[in-house]
């Protein structure tokens, strides 16, 4: 409880207070309007997630809106951590060891970012240490109910993310060897954990069931499941690389690793079976290392974000190796405080060495009001307003009849805003998700009597078929106006 209340109190103060870009601003608008499908297939709906910040967010006075959508991403986390404390003290008996492991999650460069914005990978780390904490007590005493609330529990993380997925393999060997050893009554257990499994990823199950109906498709339906719509290639690990993109993705995961005390996972992970409960120290090196190689080589624009889990399963191989290694309550001292201050102090100074070394953040675009370097680095964001001064600047710039053509980075606050009416309607906003065919956006442009903007006017965030038509874009306060 303690844990709980202190992060979530961090996070409270931290947490962004308006409109966010990217896909955060889409989750705003997806729990302000009450989407529960997205437009990206079936991996990208994540439906329970959309669903339980709703309720949050129904607590809050609708001008407080943005924040709790943000808040939420925040109690996942302090959550999260929560159940990280309570995993570690079972199987080490060790305050201090469980202090260690939260202090090196709670206070992680990117665990903190996705704590103060609308993200939906806290929520997914809270389902993934639910079920490492059922993996526990299953090993502890080879109850089979603690399997059913284990499939019961990823059945409920499937509903937030398909990461969830990847712990199957692990949980399936065990259901396996249930039932080997107890028969008939093992059958049983899978009877209780195949239902509960289904009863908790119901609502992605509903959206596969309602597009079999829909498609007749069943191939179809199962990609829809699985990938989501044009990313089969990166989820197999077969396609999407670019070299330069994955080394900015790794730098900047790297920085939540930028502290001494995440050399104790090392030591965590290679301890002998018999240091905790039997079984179950195999069972979490195979998760660990299944989420591992997932996030290596997903090759996204994004792929920095999904480190989440691996640093949650990480955090516990720190509480293992301190409680192993770390005897001298002094030397525990010095290392608790120094990864505390490398996490804390970190991100800004290494931010602020940046800037006065002459480095930047090289994008092919900016956006209004941004500042890159300190966009990426800077992990908490209550003082982080671009989206919010980028939404109020387009408001007053934009007429009635007015068309604005915003790339998915920029639609997501755009939206946002208008589900909470802070943005009139009296202007039409064309998205990559509104239906527009080129054509129909070649058929705007030409119209004399429309003045139409864009957010953007370089290649992969301008529509396509405006530059290979020669349009011109010209700067008109922060959009360009296409002609």
């Amino acid at each position: 409880m303690a844990v709980f209340l202190c992060f979530f109190a961090l996070y409270a103060v931290t947490s962004q207070r308006g409109v966010s870009w990217q896909d955060s601003g889409e989750f705003q608008y997806r729990i302000l309007s009450g989407d529960y499908q997205w437009h990206s297939g079936i991996a990208r709906a994540h439906p329970l997630y959309i669903v339980m910040a709703q309720g949050f967010a129904a607590l809050f006075p609708k001008s407080a809106c943005f924040y709790a959508a943000n808040l939420f991403s925040g109690l996942g986390l302090a959550l999260a951590l929560a159940l990280l404390a309570y995993n570690v003290m079972r199987l080490t008996r060790s305050v201090r060891s469980a202090v260690l492991a939260v202090s090196v999650l709670g206070f992680a460069h990117m665990a903190w970012w996705m704590g103060t914005i609308a993200e939906v990978y806290t929520w997914s780390l809270v389902f993934l240490m639910a079920e490492v904490l059922c993996l526990i007590r299953y090993s502890e005493r080879r109850d089979g109910r603690w399997l059913i609330a284990l499939f019961g529990a990823n059945g409920a993380h499937w509903g937030i993310h398909d990461v969830a997925l990847l712990g199957l393999p692990v949980y399936t060997v065990l259901l396996v060897s249930e039932v080997v050893r107890h028969k008939w009554r093992g059958a049983g257990t899978v009877c209780g954990c195949a239902l509960l499994w289904v009863m908790g990823g119901g609502m992605v199950i509903w959206q596969a069931a309602c597009l079999v109906r829909e498609t007749g498709n069943l191939v179809l339906v199962m990609k829809s499941v699985l990938f989501g719509d044009g990313y089969e290639r990166q989820v197999l690990g077969v396609g999407g690389f670019e070299l330069k993109m994955w080394l900015a993705n790794m730098a900047l995961a790297g920085i939540s690793f930028a502290t001494p005390c995440w050399v104790f996972a090392g030591r965590g992970f290679f301890l002998r079976e018999e240091s905790g409960p039997s079984g179950v120290l195999n069972q979490l090196r195979a998760l660990t290392v299944l989420h591992g190689v997932f996030w290596v080589r997903y090759f996204v624009p994004d792929q920095a974000t999904f480190v989440l889990p691996t640093l949650g399963l990480l955090a516990v191989w720190v509480g293992l190796g301190c409680s192993a290694v770390c005897k001298d309550k002094r030397i525990y001292a010095i290392l608790l405080t120094a990864g505390l201050v490398c996490a804390v102090a970190g991100p800004g100074l290494l931010c602020d060495a940046m800037g006065r070394g002459g480095l930047t953040v090289h994008r092919s675009r900016t956006l209004p009001f941004r500042d890159e370097m300190r966009y990426w680095m800077i992990p908490w964001k209550q003082d982080e307003t671009s989206a919010v001064r980028f939404v109020e600047e387009a408001g007053k710039q934009l007429g009635a009849g007015d068309v604005l053509l915003a790339d998915a980075t920029a639609a997501g606050p755009l939206l946002a805003a208008r589900a909470a009416n802070i943005l009139p309607k009296k202007w039409r906003l064309v998205t990559p998700w509104s239906g527009e065919t080129d054509a129909d956006v070649l058929a705007l442009v030409r119209k004399r009597t429309l003045k139409v903007y864009a957010v953007s006017r370089a290649a992969g965030y301008a529509p396509k078929s405006l530059l290979e038509a020669g349009c011109a874009f010209e700067p008109e306060g922060i959009l360009f106006c296409v002609k």
